[in-house]
């Protein structure tokens, strides 16, 4: 990442820190039908301000391409598939 220490105003790190990121899915297959339920991001880690100066879009300092890490929290899912055969 950019080091942005030659610009004070910017209070942001040159580092992120470590994260994990824990997926799981479970599927029940009956015959043609697949049942799954899954969940994403399962320790809700996400990243604090991962757009630079994001209240001024115009700004020279303006910088949407800092995002290391997920930037939504815990997300559950569940669903079917049918099988045509």
């Amino acid at each position: 990442m950019p080091d942005y220490r030659l610009t004070p105003d910017l209070a942001y790190q040159s580092s992120g820190k470590n994260w994990f990121q824990w997926n799981a899915q479970i599927t029940y297959i009956i015959r043609q039908w697949e049942i799954y339920a899954g969940a994403e991001n399962m320790l809700n880690f996400t990243q604090k301000n991962p757009i630079v100066m994001n209240d001024a879009p115009f700004s020279n300092q303006f910088d949407a391409s800092m995002i290391w890490g997920p930037v939504r929290g815990a997300m559950a899912f569940a669903g079917f598939r049918w099988n045509m055969k």
